[in-house]
């Protein structure tokens, strides 16, 4: 006897939130703009309005049931060739087959999210990742279906990356790049680095430059630090900054720490020159949050709970 399916089930199932889908835009025509033959579709049930790829502009993606295999990559992780499929394809679409010689035609896939979808057909339309770039090479109709294989192209497509986001509570951008710090490119505390010659020597970890007086204690940690001009065959190298001091200025106070992570190959004496810059610690409170105010572009996974150690 066949079971119905729970109501709760059935309002999980219908939620629109986190609904991943994929988008398609098929160049039949010319290949860098949109045409009469530039077709869209939406790997979904229903049509859809979003941006096209190439000209910015909202499109309906109409619903289709096409299928593809797995996107197959290089070894470092650059796109090379993915398979197509469209089922029950109908005399029209195969005349259609027929007309047009599909071979080099261009087809961008995107995925985008079901939640976002009116929110960026109304603002940027950027809330998409591309996951295909290429042309149709080695089309085939048999019967009512048409299946094909897509290739890299000199669109570039070996510039997109498919996503591999490590999923971990710390930040996984690389520190200012476009998409995450680019917005603070513009803010001089974080992308203008100082000089400074180092005054006192502790140890080979452990310097004072009393004219390192900006922000607070550990302005400059986590950060990187290299040298100048001094001993020879330190100059050009860098090294991580693990804790630092402001340097208070009146001869009594702090006069301006700089602690590093491992010491340089050569000695450093006094009267060395270096230069300094700020970096990133990747956690979302001490850094992104406090020192650079852009937790809102945080690329880590926070609500991942942390190990739970029990100790007796």
């Amino acid at each position: 006897m066949a079971r119905s399916a729970s109501s709760e089930f059935l309002r999980r199932k219908a939620e629109p939130k986190s609904s991943p889908i994929e988008i398609w835009d098929v160049h039949l025509g010319s290949v860098t703009a949109v045409d009469s033959n530039t077709l869209f579709f939406a790997v979904t049930n229903r049509n859809i309005r979003f941006y096209s790829f190439v000209d910015g502009s909202p499109r309906i993606f109409q619903a289709l049931g096409i299928s593809r295999s797995p996107i197959a990559r290089h070894i470092d992780s650059k796109i090379d060739s993915v398979q197509i499929s469209l089922e029950n394809v109908d005399r029209t679409f195969s005349q259609y087959f027929l007309d047009i010689d599909l071979r080099g035609k261009r087809i961008v896939i995107r995925k985008i999210f079901a939640d976002l979808v009116a929110k960026a057909a109304e603002t940027d339309g950027d809330n998409f990742v591309v996951m295909f770039d290429g042309v149709l090479d080695t089309p085939s109709l048999n019967q009512s279906r048409l299946q094909a294989q897509m290739r890299n192209n000199f669109f570039s497509s070996l510039a997109f990356n498919v996503p591999r986001r490590t999923y971990q509570g710390l930040c996984n951008w690389k520190f200012g790049n476009s998409g995450d710090c680019a917005q603070h490119r513009t803010q001089q505390q974080l992308f203008d680095p100082r000089n400074g010659t180092i005054d006192v020597v502790v140890d080979q970890t452990h310097f004072k430059d009393s004219a390192r007086t900006e922000g607070s204690g550990d302005y400059w940690a986590p950060g990187i630090i290299k040298m100048l001009a001094g001993t020879a065959g330190n100059i050009g190298l860098r090294r991580r900054i693990v804790q630092s001091t402001a340097a208070s200025g009146d001869g009594v106070g702090p006069s301006g720490d700089i602690f590093l992570e491992a010491n340089f190959p050569y000695v450093v004496v006094p009267g060395d020159s270096y230069q300094i810059q700020r970096d990133c610690g990747h956690t979302l409170d001490k850094d992104c949050r406090d020192r650079f105010l852009n937790n809102s572009e945080f690329g880590g996974f926070f609500t991942i709970p942390e190990n739970l150690i029990r100790r007796s």
